[in-house]
């Protein structure tokens, strides 16, 4: 499965990284940071799909689950840093 196309999602922070997120209507926990901020400024696939100058995407690849006995499933999320706005991507 390849990588999905960025849909938006509502995140919580912990300790300025993202500790939780909702997606089509399920809350996750992150439980691996996998990468920060630092690299790419603007997410690796699919940038031509976010509106916005290169600098303002602050992006992370983490790992979440949705409960304790599911498995974790990686994802990359970016937020813009004009508007807040979090966009998700399932990595594949």
């Amino acid at each position: 499965m390849s990588a999905m196309r960025p849909e938006p999602a509502q995140v919580q922070m912990n300790e300025d990284r993202p500790g939780r997120f909702v997606w089509r209507g399920r809350l996750y926990t992150v439980l691996a940071i996998l990468r920060r901020p630092g690299g790419p400024s603007v997410p690796e696939e699919h940038d031509h799909d976010l509106a916005g100058e290169p600098g303002q995407w602050r992006c992370w690849r983490v790992t979440a689950a949705p409960g304790k006995n599911v498995p974790p499933v990686g994802f990359r999320l970016c937020q813009d840093g004009g508007t807040g706005r979090w966009l998700l991507s399932r990595d594949g």
